[in-house]
């Protein structure tokens, strides 16, 4: 098995309108100290519910698959956010 081979996720985190940009910079942060490797990072929001989603695509090994899982348990300790949820990105969406 290839274990070089690098898989897409997305990090879904919500969080309210006003603390996006923080969490966007908490969520930056903390993946630029893992040492994966980030796609993107962009937000979308609902203004009518004063609600976001901060949304991370990241590409990781399957041995770096650890570090990702205690990023986002980690994120979920964060005052500001709501809540967090992972995915795999399909084969189009990682390349």
């Amino acid at each position: 098995m290839n274990t070089t081979l690098k898989h897409g996720y997305r990090i879904i985190v919500l969080c309210r309108v006003a603390h996006c940009a923080a969490v966007k910079q908490i969520v930056r942060e903390q993946l630029d100290a893992a040492g994966l490797t980030i796609g993107e990072i962009s937000d979308q929001t609902d203004t009518y519910q004063r609600l976001a989603h901060v949304v991370a695509k990241v590409r990781c090994t399957i041995a770096e698959r650890s570090t990702l899982v205690g990023l986002v348990g980690h994120l979920e300790q964060e005052a500001a956010v709501r809540s967090v949820r992972w995915e795999n990105l399909s084969e189009k969406e990682s390349s």
